[in-house]
């Protein structure tokens, strides 16, 4: 789990929970009261960070009894793993809560149960565009600079800032990359695309609409 956070960490001011796992003596790793009651401490963590909390990361080693569950909560696996003395492979998952925290997520559940659209157009976990109901692959790039503008939401964007975020280099005055790149990602934005406007002169902003 470590690993992954590594792999995409979170912006700056967002934080992760790692959920131990536990076990009723009676029943194990199975549903029982004592499970229960640990859900609700965590229901009390999630609301005390509820401004910052961005991913929750659990380990279960009983899938028959949590797989169906924590697809429909909206966990994703992110590895497979046998511990030293532990008799069953660990499944740890881990879920996104996305760029507005819980707010942003229970406001996603409400929208669900009022058929209203979601605003949430990026899956970080998968790196993937949330469009229409398609899942679309990004490029890395594609990935990098959809996230930084997606950070900056509202904010104006140079092109001298993201080759600096994205590519990891400052501008040669005579580059289209960006502009390359932000092509690509309009065409997979499909019915969306108006979120990405062009600040004339400046760059790019990302919008929560369609402008």
């Amino acid at each position: 789990m470590t690993d992954h956070l590594r792999t995409l960490p979170l912006a700056r001011g967002q934080t992760a929970i790692f959920i131990r796992r536990w076990r009723s003596v009676e029943a194990g790793e199975a549903p029982s009261l004592v499970q229960a009651e640990c859900w609700l401490d965590v229901k009390r963590t999630y609301l005390e960070m509820r401004s910052t909390l961005r991913r929750c990361y659990i380990v279960v080693a009983d899938l028959s009894s949590y797989a169906a569950i924590a697809a429909y909560l909206g966990f994703v696996p992110v590895a497979t793993v046998t511990f030293p003395g532990a008799s069953l492979p660990q499944h740890p998952a881990m879920f996104d809560f996305g760029s507005r925290s819980l707010d942003g997520w229970i406001g996603k559940l409400l929208g669900s149960e009022l058929d209203a659209p979601a605003a949430e157009l990026l899956d970080q976990a998968n790196r993937q565009l949330c469009v229409d109901g398609r899942r679309i692959d990004l490029t890395s790039l594609e990935f990098g600079v959809f996230h930084f503008l997606r950070r900056k939401e509202g904010q104006p964007v140079s092109r001298d800032q993201l080759l600096h975020e994205v590519w990891g280099q400052s501008s040669d005055g005579g580059s289209n990359v960006v502009d390359v790149v932000i092509s690509g990602l309009r065409q997979k934005l499909g019915s969306q695309a108006g979120r990405l406007t062009t600040v004339r002169g400046v760059g790019y902003r990302m919008h929560g609409t369609v402008q």
